[in-house]
């Protein structure tokens, strides 16, 4: 029982450890500082295909994230920043906030928007 128990702290501390071996291997990106073994490559691979990083995408500009629509006072939000019909954002001009869309004008030119389309090249101008 006693050996059991030492036993199961000594694989414990064993997995700990080959667990920060692998993570240090991942960030520091080579095989000779922390492994020898080819089947660090495998490590690697694994453990990148699980990395939440990679499901992040670059910040958008101009995404619609949510509509309140209550006449005559209804706002939108854009990029996270409530706005209200005049508003500017992104020096684009709020023209209006409908059920289901926003209208807005930059540069001349006016476009509407649902919540969570891709923005409109426009906003890029």
């Amino acid at each position: 029982m006693i050996y059991t128990r030492f036993g199961g702290q000594i694989l414990y501390t064993i997995m700990m450890m080959l667990f920060v071996a692998a993570i240090l291997f991942v960030f520091t990106g080579s095989s000779d500082k922390v492994f020898a073994s080819s089947d660090c490559q495998k490590i690697k691979s694994q453990i990148q295909s699980f990395s939440p990083l990679k499901s992040i995408s670059k910040p958008t500009m101009g995404v619609i994230n949510g509509i309140i629509y209550n006449p005559p006072s209804s706002s939108a939000i854009v990029d996270g920043i409530i706005v209200h019909p005049g508003d500017t954002i992104h020096n684009a001009i709020v023209l209006s906030i409908n059920q289901n869309t926003v209208q807005f004008a930059k540069n001349n030119i006016t476009w509407s928007q649902n919540v969570l389309d891709t923005p409109n090249p426009a906003w890029l101008q």
